[in-house]
């Protein structure tokens, strides 16, 4: 199945990429309903962040090279 980019109508082939999609092309994040918030996603390592704030801090900490 394909998770489709409600922004854009990107296709993407899992949910989490999906949600890397978001926040990378469109700095959106998505709601996580087992954690009941809205998260964004590191698009260089498995993480995700719980604001967009907090992902700028992680990507210049650890991904200086990005």
């Amino acid at each position: 199945a394909q998770f489709p980019c409600d922004m854009c109508g990107a296709q993407c082939p899992e949910e989490a990429d999906l949600g890397m999609h978001r926040t990378t092309y469109h700095e959106l994040g998505t709601f996580n309903e087992e954690l009941g918030i809205e998260i964004f996603w590191c698009d260089v390592c498995p993480i995700t962040c719980r604001s967009k704030v907090e992902l700028d801090f992680h990507i210049r900490g650890c991904h200086e090279e990005f």
